[in-house]
Order: structure tokens, then C-alpha cells, then sequence
């Protein structure tokens, strides 16, 4: 399967890589991406290197960022850019916003594919027909004022429609080796027309012929639904669909619209649909391998749990029974040994906790954050009132997710804001305030607070910024709370000062706007 998959990569057209969705820096490159870049090297080569290094912007990227921010996806976006040679690049844009679960880096996955010859076959149609159209207006000004002979009529028209013919005739070269399949129906969504060179099966059954002839019945049947609907409504459309003829399967982004005549009535379809099945492939491929991932990181925390408890129960054993009756240093090698297994028994738990986030949550359902904080202070209670702090909360909303990781959510961000505490009491504040279609939450603390340049590393595995020996803790938690959000489809971040405190916001959809 790596074999296909690295062939794949180096022979399609596509230009696929990934890159770090933070600066820009690409990941991997394929051949593609290197055509598609006119880029003179090897795709190893781009390997490092910032987006804004190996082209220039013409369109800013900004709205590829926000897409990917607030939905982690974005589909068929058409983007303008520069080659360093000068050339001028339309692409259709496809990507998707994932964590490396290795690094916690968050990381897009992007598949571009190369539309500059559609384009520029686009404008030259529309400069053709903008000066046919100025010739026919022109023309048929002179036609009415002169009131010319009718053979000068009929010579103007001959040489209007060759012009047409002409122009169509160079649309149809435009677009022969193009990946996309052009057809037309008639009312009863009989196939008229269909031209797609680059058809994985024989198109030439289809004429006079039906989805329902075509294709199986359920295939058939959504395919027939969608396009009656547009046919009676006159709104176009667009869906995307397993199609499978001749025993060959493909997706496809199919856009319809109704065809009329001069008059404006309906009299069939005509549809555009956009081969899409490798990117559907490794789309999929890419959702298997992260919930192989999940599923090892839980198997591999449950079962450390059984020989990690004998382990430590039987070094409980031996400090119970053999404490002060051996040497001062057995005495410290044991209560050592005992100390590293109770660190790995947290670290495993948490591990654990980590890996059931989004594989063992509940279904989503209203959710009360006042009722949901309540229940987290009483639960800290004995560690605030230990530390003379102070939790504090404005009205919080009604959110729709997990309340049982929400209750994780919330509960370790107070529980750290009381544990880093600084040389005064603690002091907790949580406060919300909706923007748009998102609530944005805000703890803040009066704390030790994190320096800048740790910003990204808090909420990484196993970063800890402190030794045990300052403050407890397996380096779980923020990284949970991350999981936990984007779970959510949200965001999280830190603003901090040393010496000041930290505020951590984190951005959730507002009730019934989640997407899961």
C-alpha cells in the first residue's frame, strides 16, 4: 500500500503537500507540486522551505487560513498566485487542518489542482464573445439605419455564424484533455450529449439513456432525485457522489444546471462533474491511519496497567516490609522505585484519558457550563480552600458538546490556575462572550504565568516546563484540553506574562452550530 500510495503521489498531476499550518513551511512535495511551481529542482528541494519562498502571492492566504481555523477543511477553493519566474497560476485548492499526534504541530494536508488552462481558455472565450457580441451590435446598427438589401443581410448572418462556429470550435479544444466530464439532458434526464476524454469506462452507452439505466439503484436513485429537483425548480446545484459504471468506482463533484431556451423555459440539464477519487483515497487512507493511531495509544495504555500494578504493588510490598531493616541507600533505591511507578501509573491513566477523547465521548447534547462549573469547584474544592484561592464565574452559556469532556475541559485549566498559584492566593476567573456563531471562554489566573516562547509547547504531550520537583503533574493536561476543544470544533490559546498570570481563551460553536 506505501508503494501505491508513493507512486500515486508521484505521478498525478495534482500537486499534493503538506505544510505547517503556524509558518508556512512545507512538509512534503510531491512531483506535482514541483510542475505546478515551475520550481527548478527535485520535490525533496522544496522540502523546508516557506510557502511565501516558492511563489508570490497575488491573492493573500488569508482565507485558506480562516476556513481551516474555524472548520479544519476547506474544498475547491480557486486560487491566484505567481510562479518566482512570473508565471501567472489558477488552482483549485483542497485541504485539511490535522495535529501530528508525534509533535502536537498542527499541519494542513493539500492537494492543488492546476486549472491556469481553463482560465486562460476562459478569458479568451469571453474577449471572443465580447467582440462578437460588439460586431453583431455594431452590424445590426448599420443593418437597421442603411435598411440594406436582404442579401447583405444574409451575408452578415453567414458570417456571424462562422464566427460562432469558430469559437465554439476553440471551447471544444480548450477543453478536450481537461479532467472534467461535460453532458447534457433532455426533460426526461435522457443523457444528449456527453463529452469526457478522459473516462475511466466507455461513455458511449449513454446517449438516449438514464442515471437509473446506468448506474446501481441506489446510485441511480440520489443522483435521479438531485437532478429532477433542480429540472423543477430551475435552481442549479451542486452535490458530491460515489458513482460507479462498468464496475469502475469514482467520486465526483457534480454541478447541474438547468438549460433553456431563448424564451427562459427549462428544457434540460447541463452538469459539470470533477473526477475527485484520489483525494476521496487519501482522504480515507489518512482517517484509517489516525484511528490506528488512537487505537494503539489506548491499547498500549490499557494494557501497561496490569504489569505496572504488580510492579508497584509488590515494591509496596518490599518498602512495608524491609524499610529501616537494610542499608540507608536500599531504603532510597526502593522508596525511588516507588515513586517512578506511581509517576507511570499517573502517566499511563492519563494516557489513557487522552486516547478515549472523540472515540469514547458521548453524543452531543445541550450542555449547561454554569451547572458544568459548579460541579468542577466542588470537585477542587479541597485543593482551593488548601490554597486560600478564589474561583470566580460570570453566566456562561448553554454550548452543545460532551459534558463529560467539557467537565475535563474546564477542570484541568482551574485545577492548573490554582496549582501554579504565585506568591499571593490564587485567584480564578472564567468569563464567555459570544461572537457570531462562537462563544469565546476565558480563564484567567493571577499565577506565575508562561513565558512566549512556550505558548505552542504547553499544549504539546509531555511538555512539562517545570521538574518534578516543583510542580506535580504527567503533561497530559493541556494537551487534553486542546483534543477536547478541536473535538468541539473549536480552537484554544494562551496569553500570558511572566509574573502576572495567564488568561487561556478557547473559541466553541454556539448551540446547534457544532459540526459534529
Amino acid at each position: 500500500m506505501q508503494e501505491l500510495y508513493r507512486k500515486l503521489l508521484e505521478f498525478t498531476q495534482e500537486g499534493v503537500h503538506c505544510y505547517t499550518f503556524d509558518e508556512g513551511r512545507i512538509l512534503m512535495a510531491n512531483p506535482g507540486l514541483v510542475r505546478l511551481l515551475d520550481w527548478d529542482g527535485p520535490p525533496e528541494s522544496l522540502i523546508g522551505k516557506r510557502l511565501d519562498e516558492v511563489l508570490a502571492y497575488v491573492q493573500p492566504p488569508g482565507v485558506i487560513r480562516r476556513v481551516l481555523e474555524q472548520t479544519g477543511e476547506i474544498h475547491d477553493y480557486e486560487y491566484h498566485f505567481k510562479t518566482l519566474k512570473g508565471d501567472d497560476r489558477w488552482v483549485l485548492h483542497d485541504s485539511f487542518l490535522i495535529t501530528d499526534p508525534s509533535t502536537g504541530e498542527r499541519v494542513v494536508q493539500a492537494i492543488v489542482r492546476d486549472i491556469t488552462p481553463l482560465k486562460h481558455a476562459e478569458r479568451k472565450l469571453a474577449a471572443e464573445n465580447e467582440r462578437l457580441e460588439h460586431l453583431v451590435a455594431q452590424r445590426t446598427t448599420e443593418l437597421a439605419r442603411a435598411n440594406a438589401a436582404l442579401q447583405v443581410q444574409l451575408d452578415e448572418y453567414a458570417r456571424v455564424e462562422k464566427a460562432l462556429r469558430v469559437s465554439e470550435e476553440r471551447f471544444r479544444l480548450a477543453v478536450t484533455n481537461a479532467p472534467i466530464a461535460f453532458f447534457q439532458h433532455d426533460v426526461q434526464l435522457r443523457y444528449t450529449w456527453i463529452h469526457y476524454p478522459q473516462a475511466p469506462f466507455p461513455t458511449g452507452d449513454f446517449i438516449g439513456k438514464t442515471d437509473a439505466e446506468l448506474l446501481s439503484p441506489e446510485e441511480g436513485a440520489s443522483l435521479t432525485e438531485f437532478k429532477r429537483r433542480v429540472l423543477e425548480t430551475g435552481i442549479g446545484g451542486r452535490v458530491t457522489l460515489p458513482l460507479t459504471h462498468g464496475g469502475v468506482a469514482c467520486f465526483y463533484d457534480v454541478t447541474v444546471e438547468p438549460l433553456r431556451d431563448p424564451r427562459g423555459a427549462v428544457i434540460g440539464l447541463t452538469c459539470v462533474a470533477l473526477d475527485i477519487t484520489e483525494r476521496k483515497h487519501v482522504e480515507e487512507n489518512l482517517r484509517l491511519s489516525n484511528v490506528e493511531l488512537e487505537q494503539f495509544a489506548y491499547v498500549a495504555s490499557h494494557d501497561l496497567q496490569e504489569p505496572l500494578r504488580v510492579i508497584s504493588g509488590f515494591l509496596q510490598l518490599l518498602q512495608h516490609r524491609y524499610a529501616g531493616r537494610l542499608d540507608p541507600d536500599a531504603d532510597e533505591y526502593i522508596r525511588f522505585a516507588v515513586d517512578g511507578a506511581g509517576r507511570m501509573r499517573n502517566l499511563i491513566r492519563d494516557l489513557l484519558e487522552y486516547s478515549r477523547v472523540g472515540r469514547r465521548g458521548q453524543p452531543f447534547a445541550a450542555a449547561d457550563c454554569n451547572a458544568i462549573v459548579q460541579t468542577v469547584i466542588s470537585n477542587l474544592q479541597p485543593a482551593i480552600a488548601e490554597k486560600r484561592g478564589r474561583v470566580t464565574c460570570d453566566p456562561l452559556p448553554v454550548i452543545h458538546g460532551d459534558a463529560t469532556e467539557l467537565t475535563q475541559l474546564f477542570q484541568n485549566l482551574i485545577a492548573n490556575a490554582i496549582k501554579f498559584h504565585g506568591p499571593q492566593p490564587p485567584e480564578v476567573c472564567l468569563t464567555a462572550q459570544r461572537c457570531g456563531n462562537e462563544w469565546t471562554f476565558r480563564v484567567r489566573d493571577n499565577g506565575i504565568g508562561i513565558d512566549p516562547k512556550n505558548f505552542q509547547r504547553v499544549f504539546v504531550i509531555f511538555q512539562r516546563l517545570h521538574t518534578l520537583e516543583e510542580y506535580s503533574g504527567t503533561g497530559i493536561g493541556l494537551a487534553l484540553c486542546r483534543k477536547i476543544v478541536e473535538r468541539h470544533g473549536g480552537r484554544i490559546w494562551v496569553e500570558s506574562t511572566p509574573g502576572t498570570g495567564s488568561t487561556f481563551h478557547f473559541k466553541l460553536p454556539a448551540q446547534g452550530n457544532n459540526p459534529l
